[in-house]
């Protein structure tokens, strides 16, 4: 054997090259992009974003404007601001310029501008007042009588600034949510209405969002200083941008926006959707919507603190009432007829035009909510035992109320203060059905001073609204009785109730108001109005606020109090005979404003002018509570423990049951989807691979296969170990030859450039799944 000395052995090595792997070459760095193809790409897009959703509000609307011009400025400008971001000069000198040109020109056509603005309010006010059934819409003046151009420059404007404020998001960061936002914002307006907008602008629109989507899901969407297709980052070569991708992109965009629109349109046919009618969300939203056409911003909010639309005889600034209903207060009393109970809180006299509030007047030494005359006839005719007279008593609890008296009618208690967490006891007179001798007409007079000269007064600011209101829908009578009803029966049958009919706007008064613009609201609404018409008509009045308690919502949600004796609450007459102690709840719901007028030979009579909702059907004391607690026969059968019925309507079980259904069949498709995704992935790419790929693929689903059950299998990382092993633990049974022959066509497919034959491509896919 011949050894070489070392230095010759070194020398012989030296020229060694070490393989280091593949390697980039760095020219590819620099491949450059054509910018400008991608800037008039995002440029088109901002267009369509733009134009599509000017152009639906318009449109849907049937504004008429110069649509050719607008659209062709509209793309001009898209694409300018959008080349900006060629690079640092031309954005910061570009911007520089085109604001200047904005506001020079804005600033020469402000009147055109200002005019064609106010043509388009009063177009949409329009449909607005067509759809919502709306009266007294204001209108804008529009100084420029040429509509068409006016309406035409103030797009053209529009348009060139929302550009700038697009083409920033897409340009930049690609930020495809908000700016549907944007684009969008106008056109649920037309959308609301039900006005149907252009296909061509529904598609433009669609297909920009969808674009915008897409740019951003891709994730090479942003503008380097360097125009290079490829760049270096963390995980090694990666590409910025191209335009035949965007490209690319765009046309999918449309055709699926155009597919999708289509086909929508063929199965779901307008007639088919206008026949399904609104639905129960945006029957909700029409009075708030109505208010914020009538009444501005301003008429949807709340200016004060209020329980249940009321406090303390503050008006005009509850645009909604907003109900918590929990308990305010518990009143523990006898029923005794089936007329509501009223707790009188707070009692004004004089009403405050423009200011919008009733007050009480501070001069009078005993209070203003008292009856003391009519307590005393009743108090005597009760001791006396007269027909129909009656003494009673009730418990007040404030639960979480204001700190104030609870004043039930007829009582003397005036200066019962409830205050939180703590329980008083009134005792009252029932104004029942006593026989007119019971009364002395000369004691109930208006002229008595128990009336105050302010119960009688109109404020000269609502006279002639008062006035005209009683002409012109013949409010009147002989009795004081009958103009009560006249007027009730108009508010019922020509003013709606709600409980959000929008705020006063500002400088308006309250009752004027109601009475000629709003003609909706609550109680304070109807019980402020008639207090001053009832005036008109020299019946004193005054303005009360408290808890009003039906006789249905006492015997539906009371509860019978243990251990109480009846006749310790209630002695005497009872219109619907003897009843019980009951405890109920009343809550910011019950909150109530109402009306006391002075009646010539009675006193102080509660009036109620608030509309109804309709007959309510009376129950017998004794059998609503038994219907409550203890069930009936003919319903279907409660559960055992409680005794309270409960059904639930097919409708909404046949909509809970399609619901699950759609879960379910979501979830199993996420489910397969997850399951066969390795199978799905591995078909697709078997379908698109060579001979050679095609084997290296099965190969390798066999060795993930063996992997996941042998741990010792894991670690053999190339062909000859992973066979060896197979080999020897019995799960791939072939001769030496076998082996040898498979390993080379492995190696073939997987480093060499040789296409495999039919014959070897067999001959490993036997001994691999053999």
């Amino acid at each position: 054997m011949k050894v070489h000395p070392w230095h010759k052995v070194l020398k012989e090595k030296e020229n060694i090259e070490i393989t280091r792997g593949i390697a980039v070459d760095k020219s590819v760095y620099d491949i450059k992009e054509n910018r400008i193809h991608t800037l008039i790409i995002k440029g088109l897009i901002t267009y369509c974003l733009t134009m599509g959703g000017a152009g639906i509000f318009l449109s849907a609307l049937e504004i008429e404007y110069n649509e050719l011009l607008v659209n062709l400025i509209a793309l001009s400008t898209a694409l300018l601001c959008s080349l900006l971001y060629y690079n640092n000069l031309t954005e910061n000198v570009g911007y520089i310029v085109y604001f200047g040109i904005f506001a020079i020109t804005a600033h020469n056509l402000k009147d055109y501008i200002n005019s064609g603005f106010y043509a388009i309010i009063n177009d949409t006010m329009e449909r607005a007042s067509i759809y919502l059934d709306m009266e007294g819409m204001k209108h804008y003046s529009e100084k420029i009588d040429d509509r068409y151009t006016a309406i035409t420059i103030t797009v053209l404007f529009f348009i060139m600034l929302i550009n700038i404020l697009i083409n920033n998001y897409i340009s930049r960061r690609a930020r495809y949510l908000i700016t549907a936002v944007i684009v969008m914002f106008l056109s649920i307006i037309p959308l609301y209405f039900e006005n149907e907008p252009s296909t061509f602008y529904t598609v433009l629109l669609l297909g920009g969002i969808v674009m915008a989507y897409f740019l951003r899901a891709g994730r090479h969407y942003r503008l380097y200083r360097r125009s290079s297709v490829f760049y270096h980052d963390k995980k090694g070569l990666s590409y910025g941008i191209d335009h035949r991708s965007l490209r690319q992109v765009m046309l999918i965009g449309f055709i699926f926006v155009f597919l999708f629109v289509n086909i929508t349109g063929m199965f779901v046919p307008k007639d088919t959707y206008d026949a399904k009618g609104q639905n129960k969300y945006k029957k909700a939203t029409m009075e708030t919507v109505t208010n914020l056409f009538t009444l501005g911003l301003e008429g949807i909010f709340n200016y004060y603190a209020n329980r249940g639309g009321l406090s303390t005889g503050r008006l005009g600034g509850v645009a909604s009432v907003r109900l918590d209903y929990k308990t305010d207060i518990t009143v523990e009393y006898t029923p005794y007829s089936y007329d509501t109970l009223y707790l009188k809180q707070f009692v004004g006299n004089i009403y405050n035009p423009y200011q919008n509030s009733w007050s009480m007047n501070l001069d009078f030494r005993t209070p203003q909510g008292e009856n003391h005359d009519t307590v005393e006839l009743l108090k005597a005719a009760y001791e006396e035992g007269l027909p129909g007279a009656a003494k009673a008593k009730l418990k007040i609890t404030n639960v979480d109320a204001t700190s104030t008296i609870y004043l039930p009618y007829y009582s003397d208690d005036t200066n019962h203060m409830v205050y939180y967490n703590s329980t008083v006891e009134y005792e009252y007179y029932p104004d029942l059905y006593l026989s007119d001798e019971a009364f002395d007409p000369e004691l109930f007079r208006s002229e008595n001073s128990v009336v105050d000269a302010d119960c009688r007064r109109i404020p000269d600011e609502n006279y002639d609204v008062i006035r005209e209101f009683v002409e012109k829908n013949h409010i009147g009578g002989e009795t004081t009785e009958e103009i009560i009803e006249s007027i009730s029966n108009y508010f019922q049958e020509n003013v709606p109730y709600t409980i959000r009919p929008g705020a006063t706007p500002r400088g308006k008064d309250f009752v004027n108001y109601f009475l000629t613009k709003n003609k909706k609201g609550y109680c304070a609404h109807f019980a402020s109005a008639t207090a001053l018409i009832l005036r008109y008509f020299n019946i004193p009045t005054r303005y009360c606020e408290g808890y009003a308690i039906s006789y249905d919502h006492a015997t539906h949600y009371g509860e019978l109090v243990d251990d109480a004796k009846y006749s310790d609450y209630y002695d005497g007459y009872s219109a619907i005979g003897e009843t019980a102690l009951i405890s109920v709840d009343a809550t910011d719901a019950n909150a109530h404003a109402w009306v006391e007028a002075y009646i010539e030979g009675k006193g102080w009579v509660v009036v109620e002018a608030t509309p109804s909702s309709g007959e309510t059907e009376i129950f017998d004391f004794w059998e609503q509570f038994r219907n409550s607690v203890g069930g009936d026969d003919d319903e279907e059968t409660a559960d055992e423990g409680g005794g309270f019925k409960f059904k639930i309507d097919d409708s909404v079980m046949n909509k809970a049951a399609l619901i699950l259904i759609l879960i379910f069949a979501v979830a199993a498709l996420v489910f397969t989807m997850i399951f066969f995704r390795p199978t799905i992935v591995y078909l697709f790419r078997y379908s698109r691979a060579v001979p050679n790929d095609r084997l290296i693929l099965k190969y390798m689903r066999f060795i993930k296969k063996e992997k996941r059950k042998d741990k010792d299998f894991r670690d053999k990382m190339n062909y000859e170990t992973q066979l060896e092993y197979l080999r020897k633990s019995g799960k791939m049974t072939c001769t030496d030859d076998e082996a040898a022959r498979l390993l080379d066509i492995l190696n073939k497919a997987g480093f060499s450039n040789t296409t495999l034959s039919e014959d070897d491509f067999s001959f490993a896919e036997n001994i691999l799944y053999r």
